[in-house]
């Protein structure tokens, strides 16, 4: 194993958004640094409250974050979830923006899962690193058959209030 590629070495980099279309807003939002400060294509996005999105687009001067408000999220993000001494995993398989909440699928243990915990990024699918907030869980259904637990998690990001934000940049040393 390479120690010097795992996803928890990570520097931030601050950004300003400085364009934000009103026909996509829940979609994407463009920021103030491309490439030549560093910045890559797929690299996470957060603000002071937690994980906002990716880097879809990069060019020299700007880059495009993908929002994870965003309808059309063309893969499902890994999730973790503290319970007890163990995490239970899942994945985020859509937003609605009227609630400001995430759908998480894809939870088959039938363990307790607590009000208010904490829902992060597991590192799992070299998009994300592990720990990343992405909200609390405030609700939780069975599926049509109670082989699987859905979850209704709130944003930690006001995804209306998005003004300033960093990209989390590997550090490889």
């Amino acid at each position: 194993l390479n120690p010097n590629t795992i996803l928890s070495d990570k520097i931030l980099l601050s950004a300003t958004v400085i364009h934000r279309n009103v026909g996509y807003f829940y979609e994407e939002v463009t920021i103030d640094k491309g490439s030549k400060d560093g910045i890559e294509k797929d690299m996470a996005v957060i603000n002071s409250k937690g994980l906002v999105g990716y880097t879809s687009k990069v060019s020299t001067h700007t880059s495009t974050v993908k929002l994870l408000s965003n309808d059309n999220m063309d893969n499902n993000i890994s999730i973790k979830i503290k319970a007890g001494d163990d995490y239970i995993y899942g994945l985020i398989s859509k937003y609605d923006s009227k609630t400001n909440t995430y759908t998480v699928e894809g939870i088959s243990q039938n363990t307790e899962i607590p009000m208010d915990a904490d829902v992060v990024t597991t590192g799992m699918g070299n998009l994300f690193p592990s720990g990343l907030l992405i909200g609390k869980v405030k609700g939780k259904v069975s599926n049509n058959f109670d082989l699987s637990k859905v979850l209704e998690v709130e944003s930690a990001v006001d995804f209306n209030d998005i003004d300033y934000i960093s990209v989390v940049k590997k550090d490889i040393k």
